[in-house]
């Protein structure tokens, strides 16, 4: 008489089958961390880069609402970051540029520039605005 083998069975499945099943499903699961992570990565870069262009509007907003005349590079000097966005970018950078236009009309361009590091600590791509702003006519 032959002995025969008999296989496990639980719930009607192998525990070859388990064990297949299993593994994928773990796999399955790091796969899935590792999208999310990168994702997250990826919000948290898209809101920076938002929170930096707002920054850049406004404080451009702020300087073109400055007359003619006292346009110059002091008060673009002393410029700063608002504290939540210093807090949001990190080793956050403001640089604001007044330069004079060389053609008639008179005008000024004015180019505000925010830039800041990666989680990885490298410089990112930064957030570039500039406006021009014209002399006012003389009137006779």
């Amino acid at each position: 008489m032959r002995p025969t083998f008999r296989r496990s069975r639980i719930g009607g499945f192998t525990l070859l089958e388990v064990a297949g099943a299993t593994v994928m499903l773990a796999t399955a699961m790091v796969i899935t961390a590792q999208v999310l992570t990168l994702r997250s990565a990826q919000a948290r870069e898209v809101e920076r880069r938002q929170l930096a262009g707002q920054e850049a509007a406004n404080l451009l907003e702020r300087l073109t609402a400055v007359s003619w005349d006292k346009l110059s590079s002091q008060p673009a000097a002393t410029q700063q970051l608002s504290r939540d966005t210093k807090s949001r970018l990190p080793d956050g950078t403001l640089t604001v540029a007044i330069e004079r236009g060389t053609e008639a009309p008179a005008s000024k361009r004015i180019t505000v520039e925010i830039g800041w590091r990666n989680r990885s600590g490298e410089l990112t791509s930064p957030v570039r605005l500039s406006a021009w702003l014209f002399a006012p006519e003389a009137t006779e």
